[in-house]
């Protein structure tokens, strides 16, 4: 991706020329890029990521402020939010599982004191 000062000899550019260079503004950065048609693959695997994904945003939607606290915590000082943590602990984890038995509920989850035996 090229950081442009003066695209195209102008004070600012955005929009496609001919299907083939994109200009556009990124966070303030302009910048132009080679066209491309995104693809959209709907294999089995891909339609299950897509599942999971689907599922730990509405989990995170309906989760009470008292649940997400601890994901909170756990961000502070990473360049994330505590959803996309939530959502990256236990994207990986979900995958080719049938059942929600492996979900990460908490981001303290198993780092208490094993009890005594």
């Amino acid at each position: 991706m090229a950081r442009l000062t003066a695209p195209l000899l102008s004070l600012g550019a955005s929009g496609t020329i001919a299907k083939s260079l994109v200009y556009s503004v990124w966070k303030g950065i302009p910048y132009a890029r080679v066209h491309v048609v995104p693809a959209n693959p709907r294999s089995t695997k891909q339609q299950e990521v897509r599942g999971i994904f689907s599922t730990l945003a509405e989990m995170w939607k309906r989760m009470p402020q008292l649940a997400r606290d601890p994901w909170q915590n756990d961000v502070l000082g990473l360049p994330l939010t505590a959803r996309n943590r939530h959502v990256q602990l236990n994207v990986k984890t979900l995958i080719d599982e049938t059942t929600l038995d492996l979900l990460v509920m908490s981001a303290a989850q198993g780092q208490a004191i094993p009890p005594i035996n």
